[in-house]
C-alpha cells in the first residue's frame, strides 16, 4: 500500500517529460513500474511527483537506422525485444536474456529503459547492453547526450544518468558479417534473479562473463579487460560452459520451470528409509 501522496504527470512527449521533471527536485519518472512501486509500497522512496512516459509513443519504437544500428527505445518492453525478429536475428544474446525475465506479466509490462536505468546488480538486461558495445542516449535540459555502456554503470543501483536526464533509447552498432550471441545465466533458485550470466557475442568480440555484486562488496571490478562497472564486471572467457540439461528453463510466453525430475512422497519415504530414517518420523516431522 502506498500511504504518502504524490502529484502525478503523464506528459505526451519526451521535451515536456524532460521539463516536468525538472520542475521539482523530489520527482521520478516512471516507465513498467516494476521497480519504483515495490519501492514505494516498502516506502522506500517516497516521491512527490511521477512522471508516466506511457504516452510517448515514439519511445516503443525498435528501428534500424541505415547505418546498420539497431535502436531500441525505452518503452520496449522485454516481451517485444524476446520476439522481435530483428533483434532474435542480430541480437541473439539480448533477446535470450528478455525472455528470462521474470514471468510473463514481469515481461509483458517490464520494460528495458527501467532496467538500465535501476541498474539492479542481479538484472539480465545491463550484461548484453556491455556486451554489444551498445550507447545509452539520455534527453535532458541540454538536450541528447550518448553515453557508452562501459561508463554508464557506475556501482549497484548507480548510474551515469543525471537527475534532470530521460534514458530515452538504447543504441546497439551494427553486427559484423557472420556473428553470433548467447545468454546463459546460473539464476538464484528463489528469486530467479542471476547470480552469474555469461552474454556472448562470437566472431565481432571476445566473450564475457559478467557477475553481479552484492552491495557491501568492496572488491575491485577491474578484471581482464580492464573495465570497472561496479555492479557489472565483466571479465574475459575462453569458454562457454554448457549449462547442465537440468538446469536449463523455459523462455518465451511459457511458463518457466526448471525441467529436473521431481520427487514422488513414496521416493522420498523410499530414500528416507535407505538413510535409516523410519517412515514415521518423516511424517510427524
Amino acid at each position: 500500500m502506498i500511504t504518502h501522496p504524490f502529484t502525478y504527470q503523464a506528459p505526451a512527449t519526451i521535451e515536456e517529460a524532460v521539463k516536468r521533471l525538472g520542475q521539482n527536485d523530489d520527482a521520478k519518472v516512471i516507465a513498467g513500474g516494476h521497480s519504483l512501486l515495490p519501492l514505494m509500497k516498502l516506502g522506500l522512496a517516497q516521491p512527490e511527483t511521477l512522471v508516466d512516459l506511457r504516452r510517448i509513443g515514439s519511445l516503443r519504437e525498435i528501428r534500424t537506422d541505415a547505418d546498420g544500428t539497431i535502436v531500441i527505445g525505452a518503452l520496449v518492453t522485454h516481451r517485444d525485444i524476446a520476439h522481435d525478429e530483428t533483434v532474435r536475428a542480430k541480437l541473439t544474446a539480448l533477446a535470450d536474456a528478455a525472455g528470462e525475465i521474470g514471468d510473463l506479466q514481469v515481461r509483458a509490462r517490464g520494460t528495458i529503459g527501467g532496467s538500465l536505468a535501476h541498474a539492479d546488480p542481479a538484472a539480465d538486461e545491463p550484461a548484453p547492453t556491455l556486451a554489444y558495445d551498445a550507447t545509452i542516449r539520455a534527453i535532458g535540459p541540454q538536450g541528447r547526450r550518448d553515453i557508452p555502456a562501459r561508463d554508464y554503470f557506475k556501482g549497484a543501483f548507480e548510474t551515469a544518468l543525471a537527475a534532470n536526464e530521460i534514458l530515452a533509447e538504447v543504441r546497439f552498432p551494427a553486427p559484423a558479417a557472420r556473428t553470433g550471441g548467447s545468454y546463459v545465466k546460473f539464476a538464484h533458485p528463489a528469486s530467479g534473479f542471476a547470480v552469474t550470466r555469461i552474454p556472448s557475442d562470437r566472431g565481432r568480440t571476445r566473450s564475457h562473463r559478467f557477475e553481479g555484486r552484492r552491495q557491501g562488496d568492496r572488491r575491485s571490478g577491474r578484471e581482464g579487460s580492464g573495465w570497472d562497472h561496479g555492479a557489472l564486471r565483466p571479465r574475459r572467457v575462453r569458454r562457454i560452459p554448457q549449462a547442465p540439461r537440468h538446469r536449463l528453463r523455459e523462455t518465451g510466453d511459457r511458463t518457466r520451470h526448471q525441467a529436473r525430475p521431481r520427487l514422488t512422497t513414496r521416493d522420498i519415504l523410499l530414500r528416507r528409509r535407505r538413510e535409516g530414517a523410519g517412515a514415521v518420523s518423516l511424517l510427524r516431522s
